[in-house]
């Protein structure tokens, strides 16, 4: 546990330090124990961010091996896989990144096949492909599929994580196009996919950050009107939440920009 936690503090600010103290965690730690195997992971990782294909490969390989039938390993793969994509470059002119879309997709693919993988780790998987396909312009039966998941993993506890995570990556996707290119449809769809956390996941802990993302792109796409009245849930459902004030000062806001009396 101490190499481990070490070996994350140093991750940030000195990568190089960092990977050699996960891989001498990795390689020679009692495999049973937990911070061991996120050391292998935190390795490839951090290998996949360097952009060492060829290492990354081999801890892969090895991360297999040691951890075969371990039952966390399906949910760690689907943790390395999402490295893959943060890194990925799907312009097929990069040659130093564009097959990591497809090595993401084969460890979703690889871990939806293993049959002693838990509920966990295929909803991973199967939201990873689900971001993948996001990522890549695929964008028509994106809602169907979120849809499918829900219902699927309704009473699942990551599920609001999961979902939240795929509303993101069109946020950030919509914000990254700024004024140059029309955001309003990945804005939508962002909060297509944060308005079923907040419908069918009242309970989760992402249901008012959700609520609070959602407020912000309708901000974004001069919808005040439903902007206010998200903001005025979010008071009325979360009055001890941490975007609160900031709710407030967005109702004001809102007001001045609809021409109503304060």
């Amino acid at each position: 546990k101490d190499i481990y936690e070490l070996g994350m503090r140093y991750r940030d600010r000195w990568p190089q330090q960092a990977r050699l103290i996960h891989r001498y965690n990795a390689e020679h730690s009692n495999k049973a124990d937990k911070y061991t195997l996120w050391s292998a992971v935190e390795l490839v990782k951090g290998y996949i961010q360097q952009g060492s294909q060829e290492q990354a490969e081999q801890a892969i390989n090895n991360l297999m091996r040691d951890y075969s039938n371990h039952p966390q390993l399906g949910v760690e793969l689907c943790k390395i896989g999402n490295a893959y994509l943060e890194v990925a470059s799907l312009d097929p002119n990069d040659r130093a990144k564009g097959p990591y879309a497809e090595k993401a997709k084969a460890l979703y693919q690889y871990v939806l096949d293993r049959s002693q993988d838990g509920q966990s780790a295929r909803l991973w998987a199967k939201a990873g492909l689900i971001r993948l396909d996001i990522v890549s312009g695929k964008d028509a039966g994106i809602l169907k599929a979120v849809d499918q998941l829900i219902e699927e993993y309704k009473r699942h506890t990551e599920l609001g994580k999961v979902l939240f995570w795929l509303a993101e990556i069109y946020y950030l996707k919509a914000t990254e196009l700024g004024a140059s290119l029309e955001p309003s449809s990945y804005y939508q769809r962002a909060i297509a996919i944060w308005q079923r956390i907040t419908e069918n996941l009242v309970d989760s802990t992402y249901t008012p950050m959700s609520m609070h993302l959602m407020t912000a792109c309708y901000w974004r796409l001069g919808e005040y009107q439903h902007a206010m009245e998200c903001y005025q849930k979010l008071l009325d459902n979360w009055p001890n939440d941490e975007f609160v004030p900031r709710a407030k000062l967005m109702i004001n806001r809102c007001r001045t920009r609809l021409g109503m009396t304060q």
